[in-house]
């Protein structure tokens, strides 16, 4: 399942009513109350114990990029390097 996503107002909702029980902030944003509990974690509102929790400090990887092979660290997700970026067009 993809992650949640904030709105800007949501952001702003979530960070205001931080405070209130956990059930009423996951009725408002239409999700469960460890989803809540993830993206206070997420946007540094509140911390909670447990390794479920806790932020993804996976951000880069070394998957070879699909043009040329090439292995250097990159951010997730990027599946060409810098130089192919650069080739296709690609703004970063």
């Amino acid at each position: 399942m993809p992650a949640r996503v904030l709105t800007d107002d949501e952001r702003q909702w979530l960070a205001e009513h931080v405070a209130d029980p956990l059930a009423e902030q996951a009725r408002h944003l239409g999700v469960c109350t460890d989803t809540v509990k993830r993206l206070h974690v997420q946007h540094g509102l509140r911390q909670y114990p447990g390794a479920k929790f806790q932020k993804r400090k996976r951000t880069t990887w070394e998957r070879p990029c699909i043009s040329c092979g090439d292995t250097k660290r990159r951010p997730r997700n990027h599946y060409l390097c810098k130089t192919c970026r650069k080739d296709l067009g690609y703004a970063s």
